[in-house]
């Protein structure tokens, strides 16, 4: 892994920001070193906050009217 990725993910995972261009970098640069660190300080902060509980979100349609004009609704 090149140590400036190691950087780029020591300041993502300590402050949860980047600037676009280090996520640019951290993309573009990314190794299977680093994607094996990334995640695994993903379910680390993953545990952190939800520990092992399960959660489930669901949504209730009521229509196919949409009224808010969501970018990410599947209704839309």
């Amino acid at each position: 892994m090149i140590d400036g990725i190691q950087t780029l993910i020591e300041k993502l995972s300590s402050t949860h920001h980047l600037d676009d261009d280090e996520y640019a970098a951290l993309i573009d640069q990314r190794d299977d070193e680093a994607a094996e660190l990334l995640a695994s300080l993903a379910v680390k902060e993953r545990q952190a906050i939800y520990g092992n509980e399960v959660y489930t979100r669901g949504l209730i349609e009521i229509s196919s009217i949409c009224r808010n004009d969501c970018l990410y609704c599947g209704i839309r």
